[in-house]
C-alpha cells in the first residue's frame, strides 16, 4: 500500500509546479504547499513517533522536492512531461493485491488491476481501494491542469489559428473548461519486452462529465462549442531503455493505440444546421488520429545519454505487403442477398488501403496487395475491416486482425483470420515482410516485379528506401546578418517532406535525426535539402541525386555537405543510405500464385 509521504510528496511537487509556472514568489508558493499538505484532519496526519533524525530527513526531503517542482515552473518545463513522470512513479510504487494478479499470455501480458465500471447510482464512498488510489492523483491535480490547459490554448494555440487563413484571423476561444470531474482510470496492463528492453503499460481511462467549451470565428459571432463529453479509450506508455540506475528507464513515450470511444454534445448556433454535427464529429476525430494515435506519439528523454532517436520509433523501416485474398461463409445481409458486395479496408502505420468491390457473392474474392510501413512502436496490429454497401450506404460488417510483431518474425504468414463481431465468416490474408539490402543489382529486378504486379497492387509498391541521418552543421550564418541562428534541416524528395528541430542560437547545432523515404524508382529522384532560421527564413540549399548514391559503395554516402549559394553558408554532415526492398522469393511469382 502506498505510504502516505509519497502521496504529500506527489501533491506537494505538483502544486509547487504550478505555483512555479503562474510566477508565484518562492516563499509564497512554499507556504501554501506547506499549508495544503500538513494542515490536514487529526486522523491524517503522520503519527508524531519517528526520531528527530529522521524527521529532519523527511523535511529536507520535502523541501528539496518542493523547490524542485517550484524551479521546473519556472522554466516551463512541459506539464504533460511532469505529469507522466509522476504518474508512472505512481505505479511503480503501487502494491497491488495479490488476488487482482491474472496469468500470463503468450505475449507475457499481465494484467494488474482492472475494475467495472460504477453504477451511476453507486455512491463514492463505495468505490474500490485500488481505484480510489490510482484516481487520487489525477483528483488532486485536475483542476490545476484544466486551467492551465486553458492558457495554452489561449496563448499558444489561438494564435497559431489566427495565422493560418484570412478568414481565422477573428477565431477566439471564448471559454475552456473541462469540469471537476477528472478522468478515471479503470485498469493498467503490463507487457514485459525483455528483449527489447521496455517496459509497456497500457492504461485504461474513461472520461465522461459535463464540459464548457465555446469558440467563435468572429469575435463573438458563430459560436460553437460543447457541453459534454464522452470518452473511453486506452494510453500506452513505453519506459525504455531500461537502465541499471537511477531513474531506471532512458525515455519515455506515450500515445493512443487506437482512436478511443468519443461521443461530445454540440452547442452553439451553427450546429443547428443540417449535418453540421456529423462532421464535426468527423473533424474531432481526424484530430485526435493526427495528433495522438500511432505512430504519432510523444517521446521524452529521461537520462542525458539515452538516444531517443535510437528507439526508431519515428523512423518507417518494417516494409510488410499484405494481400488480401478472399473471404468464405459471410452471411447475407440487405434486403437483397445479391447486392451484397462487399469489401476490405487494411489499416496500419497511420494509413489505409482499400479494396475493389467484390462480386456480388458471400464468398467473395479481391486478390489485391498493399504495402505498408511500420516503425519499430511495439505491439503494432495489422488490421482488416470488411465492409459492405447496402442502398447507398456502407456498413461494417466485421474485423480481424494480426500482429505485427508475429510477421516480422516469420516473414511471411497466410492465414484465415476469423472474422470479430460478425455472424459468421473469416478472411483469407498472405502478409511478407520485405528486406532491405544494400544490393544495387537487385535493382532492375525489383523494378520489373513491381512492374508486372502492378494491377493488383492498391497502390504503387515501393522498389527502394531512403534513410538520411541528419547529424549536425557547421558554420551556419544568415544572410546580411552577424546574428545567431536557429536552424533546423528540412528534406524533400517530390511532395515527401521531413523536418528536423530547431537547435536554438548556434553556429554549431546537432541535430541526430534520422528520417526515411520510400521511393518507387530512385534513378531519377533528387534529394533536395534547405537549412532555415526560425525567424530569418532560408540560410542555404544543396541537392544530392540519388544516381550518385546508387553508384556509391554499399549504397552509402556520409559527410559534409556543403550549403549553397557560392558564398559560404555553412555545411551539414549526413549519412544517406539507400536500400533495395526486396521480397522472400525475390521476384513476382508471390503476386501471381
Amino acid at each position: 500500500m502506498i505510504n502516505n509521504f509519497i502521496i504529500k510528496y506527489t501533491i506537494a511537487f505538483f502544486l509547487a509546479f504550478l505555483h512555479g509556472r503562474s510566477d508565484m514568489p518562492a516563499l509564497y508558493a512554499v507556504a501554501c504547499i506547506i499549508a495544503r499538505c500538513y494542515l490536514t484532519r487529526e486522523e491524517e496526519r503522520i503519527p508524531a513517533r519517528h526520531e528527530e533524525t529522521a524527521g529532519n530527513r523527511k523535511s529536507f526531503r520535502f523541501l528539496a522536492i518542493v523547490f524542485l517542482g517550484y524551479y521546473l515552473g519556472k522554466i516551463n518545463a512541459h506539464i504533460g512531461y511532469i505529469a507522466l513522470g509522476l504518474l508512472v512513479f505512481w505505479w511503480i510504487y503501487c502494491d497491488e493485491d495479490p488476488q487482482e494478479e491474472r496469468p500470463h499470455t503468450e505475449e507475457e501480458e499481465t494484467v494488474v488491476t482492472a475494475h467495472e465500471e460504477k453504477e451511476e447510482d453507486e455512491p463514492e464512498e463505495e468505490l474500490n481501494d485500488q481505484v480510489d488510489r490510482k484516481n487520487k492523483l489525477l483528483a488532486e491535480v485536475w483542476p490545476y491542469f484544466n486551467r492551465y490547459l486553458k492558457n495554452f490554448l489561449i496563448e499558444w494555440h489561438q494564435p497559431r489559428i489566427c495565422a493560418m487563413s484570412i478568414f481565422l484571423r477573428l477565431f477566439r476561444f471564448l471559454e475552456f473548461d473541462l469540469g471537476e470531474k477528472p478522468p478515471r482510470i479503470t485498469a493498467v496492463r503490463f507487457h514485459r519486452r525483455t528483449e527489447k528492453e521496455q517496459i509497456v503499460l497500457d492504461l485504461d481511462i474513461i472520461f465522461d462529465g459535463p464540459i464548457e467549451v465555446e469558440v467563435a470565428l468572429f469575435k463573438r459571432f458563430l459560436k460553437l462549442g460543447a457541453n459534454h463529453i464522452e470518452l473511453r479509450g486506452t494510453v500506452r506508455v513505453i519506459l525504455g531503455p531500461l537502465l541499471d540506475e537511477i531513474p531506471l528507464f532512458g525515455a519515455v513515450t506515450w500515445y493512443l493505440p487506437d482512436r478511443p470511444a468519443t461521443k461530445i454534445k454540440w452547442t452553439g448556433t451553427v450546429t443547428q444546421i443540417p449535418r453540421v454535427k456529423k462532421l464535426l464529429d468527423k473533424a474531432a476525430n481526424k484530430f485526435i488520429d493526427y495528433f495522438f494515435v500511432e505512430p504519432v506519439h510523444t517521446s521524452t528523454k529521461m537520462w542525458k545519454e539515452v538516444d531517443v532517436d535510437v528507439l526508431h520509433f519515428k523512423v518507417p523501416k518494417n516494409v510488410i505487403r499484405v494481400r488480401v485474398l478472399e473471404a468464405e461463409d459471410l452471411a447475407s445481409r440487405g434486403f437483397i442477398a445479391k447486392r451484397f458486395r462487399p469489401y476490405v479496408v487494411v489499416s496500419g502505420a497511420g494509413k489505409k488501403g482499400k479494396t475493389k468491390l467484390a462480386k456480388r457473392s458471400l464468398n467473395p474474392s479481391w486478390n489485391q496487395v498493399y504495402e505498408m510501413i511500420f516503425t519499430d512502436l511495439p505491439l503494432q496490429k495489422v488490421k482488416f475491416d470488411l465492409f459492405y454497401r447496402e442502398v447507398g450506404k456502407t456498413k461494417l460488417y466485421g474485423s480481424c486482425q494480426f500482429s505485427l510483431e508475429k510477421l516480422l518474425e516469420q516473414d511471411v504468414v497466410d492465414t484465415w483470420l476469423p472474422l470479430q463481431n460478425a455472424e459468421s465468416g473469416r478472411l483469407h490474408v498472405r502478409m511478407e515482410s520485405i528486406s532491405a539490402v544494400p544490393d544495387a543489382a537487385m535493382l532492375d529486378q525489383i523494378l520489373t516485379a513491381n512492374e508486372i504486379s502492378r494491377p493488383i497492387q492498391i497502390k504503387a509498391f515501393s522498389s527502394t528506401i531512403l534513410f538520411v541521418k541528419v547529424q549536425k552543421g557547421k558554420d551556419l550564418q544568415l544572410n546580411d546578418s552577424e546574428e545567431i541562428p536557429t536552424a533546423r534541416v528540412e528534406l524533400k524528395i517530390r511532395d515527401a517532406k521531413r523536418k528536423t528541430k530547431f537547435r536554438i542560437d548556434t553556429r554549431s547545432p546537432e541535430w541526430k535525426q534520422k528520417f526515411g523515404f520510400p521511393l518507387k524508382d530512385p534513378r531519377n529522384e533528387v534529394l533536395e535539402v534547405l537549412v532555415k532560421d526560425k525567424a530569418k527564413g532560408q540560410m542555404g540549399t544543396m541537392t544530392v541525386p540519388l544516381s550518385n548514391l546508387i553508384t556509391a559503395q554499399g549504397l552509402t554516402m556520409e559527410g559534409w555537405f556543403n550549403l549553397h549559394p557560392t558564398e559560404p553558408r555553412g555545411a551539414v554532415w549526413m549519412k544517406l543510405e539507400l536500400r533495395i526492398l526486396v521480397p522472400p522469393n525475390s521476384g513476382a511469382e508471390f503476386y501471381n500464385s
